[in-house]
């Protein structure tokens, strides 16, 4: 079962037996696209190959055709409706435009907007753990 939201992208984990064939919807127009964790996998028939490690980027055209290689394989399918804004990446970090990512960089560099592990600034989570 797959349920689709409006604006909910997904992130699904799919495990596979040798030459098992997995038929999965991807909804007209999202952006989508699979990465091999372990085996190797065809998608869309014979035409695209990946093993471990590999990812392939799909196109916006509905379902996704994948068959597990000679020794099964594990995957995860992401995909999601664009949301049409700009995007601008710079190492780590992903904003809407470059004075977005000046200050995204300017702030974790100074510690600020709960960048994990900034000078001075640990989340509940960190402040939670017990360490040995």
């Amino acid at each position: 079962l797959f349920l689709v939201l409006p604006s909910c992208p997904v992130y699904l984990d799919f495990e596979l037996e040798k030459g098992k064939v997995l038929e999965q919807p991807v909804p007209e127009g999202w952006n989508a696209f699979m990465y091999t964790l372990r085996g190797d996998v065809r998608v869309g028939g014979k035409r695209h190959h990946a093993s471990a490690h590999h990812t392939l980027v799909l196109g916006g055209n509905g379902n996704v055709r994948v068959e597990a290689g000679d020794n099964g394989a594990r995957f995860v399918l992401l995909g999601g409706k664009p949301h049409g804004e700009p995007i601008v990446q710079h190492g780590p970090f992903v904003m809407n435009n470059d004075q977005q990512i000046f200050q995204t960089f300017m702030d974790y560099q100074q510690g600020k907007n709960g960048f994990e592990n900034a000078p001075g600034w640990e989340s509940d989570t960190v402040k939670s753990r017990s360490y040995f």
